[in-house]
């Protein structure tokens, strides 16, 4: 079964020139607006992701974000419009009070492998420590300066 063409809508194609043509524009919403003039000139997936030096996810994404919420979804300035943050306040109060107790005993300091694993073990919560570091950054001193 052959795939179906992409197209842009013929309004949303003179909004996409126009909005190119001002310049006044971030580089996220540069890059989406290419990637819908690519794909309209239907260039694949590959090959725009190569020119562009994008992933191929973030090409498919674009494509899939302009079919689902068009031209306006895909001009939002959202970071990530597939999806909220995954940890609410709550969460993160809570990591911070855990990075401010004691360490594990033998352990001179938290590290965000540590605090990730205690999470893991004491409330059965699936994190990341990369997860960790970057809630700890936005919201905390540094976990390997002990408190006196």
């Amino acid at each position: 079964m052959p795939r179906k063409k992409f197209a842009l809508k013929k309004n949303d194609k003179a909004e996409i020139l126009r909005i190119k043509r001002s310049g006044d524009m971030s580089c996220t919403t540069l890059y989406r607006l290419l990637i819908l003039l690519a794909l309209d000139s239907q260039h694949d997936v590959t090959s725009i992701a190569g020119f562009l030096r994008l992933s191929n996810v973030t090409v498919t994404r674009v494509k899939a974000l302009y079919a689902a919420k068009g031209l306006r979804g895909v001009l939002s300035d959202s970071p990530n419009p597939w999806g909220g943050k995954k940890f609410g306040e709550e969460f993160r109060l809570l990591l911070l009070m855990l990075a401010d107790t004691p360490p594990p005993e033998g352990k001179k300091r938290w590290t965000v492998r540590l605090l990730s694993e205690e999470i893991k073990r004491r409330f059965r919560i699936d994190i990341s420590h990369e997860t960790v570091r970057k809630i700890l950054m936005q919201n905390a001193p540094k976990p390997r300066k002990p408190r006196k």
